[in-house]
């Protein structure tokens, strides 16, 4: 990886580790997540895919390839994720580190009940 990055709750606790490359990132949680709650209903269905619906924007525009267009993969069991990968995050582009706040915010939410 080129770089390694901790997604820390509001108190310090670590919830996940992001390996950072260069056009993917591999999101591994501390304990795995259940899809059929908050972390699916926030952070897929909501916040990534404001992203994928603007990269479907900007391909209808010409201004981005469809290859290039944000897109995840989930890990794990089924009905739950161990970790993930964001391809084409494009991270300079959209504040980097949000996603990582975002995440925190949502996993200190799912590990607590």
């Amino acid at each position: 990886p080129e770089a390694v990055e901790e997604v820390r709750g509001r108190g310090g606790e670590v919830y996940a580790t992001v390996e950072v490359y260069g056009n993917y990132l591999h999101i591994k949680f501390r304990e795995p997540v259940r899809l059929d709650g908050l972390f699916k209903r926030f952070f897929l269905d909501k916040f990534l895919q404001k992203y994928r619906e603007e990269d479907a924007k900007e391909v209808r525009q010409g201004a981005l390839r469809q290859e290039e267009v944000l897109r995840y993969e989930l890990e794990g069991g089924e009905g739950e994720a161990t970790a993930m990968k964001i391809y084409n995050y494009r991270s300079e582009e959209r504040e980097e580190g949000r996603y990582s706040a975002c995440l925190g915010g949502t996993l200190e939410k799912v590990y607590s009940g």
